[in-house]
């Protein structure tokens, strides 16, 4: 387990629910206990937190399309 924060955003490809667009569309940081927080930078801008990033990956990742990536920013 990492000591210190790490940042993040998502990179999407492909938008296919029509609503987030495409490019960097949220940003967020990976706590050291493994928990994320990340918010939308599109509207509706809203935070949301996961238990892992692996969570989030599940969700906003598109399944096996994996149409958004977790870019590292540090």
């Amino acid at each position: 387990m990492a000591n210190t924060c790490r940042r993040f955003h998502l990179e999407r490809r492909i938008d296919e629910s029509g609503m987030s667009g495409l490019g960097r569309v949220a940003e967020g940081i990976e706590l050291p206990n493994g928990m994320v927080v990340m918010w939308w930078l599109v509207e509706p801008h809203s935070i949301q937190q996961y238990r892992t990033l692996d969570d989030l990956r599940h969700i906003h990742g598109h399944g096996v399309k994996q149409t958004t990536e977790v870019c590292y920013d540090d």
